[in-house]
């Protein structure tokens, strides 16, 4: 584990431009470690920071690309799942109801109530 000096914690969590940049070339790991050590600085001492600063979950926004084929393709074999699904649900009732008709209509022909 990485020691960070006090002054750097500071720094990082009074929202220093200087202290961002050097940390933006951490590794992963000692970018999360930092973070955690500057977000336990700022709720022991107060700090509020004067921008977003670094955060452990942070993301490039450029990075962010979306495949919206992918989305509009998956959408629609969702929708097409789930109207098959409806179909078939609507042939196995029809099937009980002719099944219930046949039965209520053969006990009707020979005079017996039916149950």
């Amino acid at each position: 584990m990485t020691n960070f000096s006090e002054e750097f914690i500071r720094a990082m969590a009074n929202s220093d431009t200087e202290a961002e940049e050097m940390a933006k070339g951490l590794p992963a790991s000692q970018r999360v470690t930092l973070g955690l050590l500057v977000n336990d600085m700022r709720e022991k001492e107060g700090i509020v920071p004067m921008k977003s600063g670094i955060s452990m979950f942070e993301e490039d926004k450029d990075s962010l690309q979306y495949d919206y084929d992918g989305i509009g393709q998956a959408i629609l074999n969702r929708h097409q799942m789930e109207r098959e699904e409806e179909e078939r649900q609507a042939k196995i009732r029809e099937e009980n109801i002719r099944k219930e008709v046949e039965y209520k209509s053969g006990r009707a022909s020979i005079r017996q109530p039916y149950k």
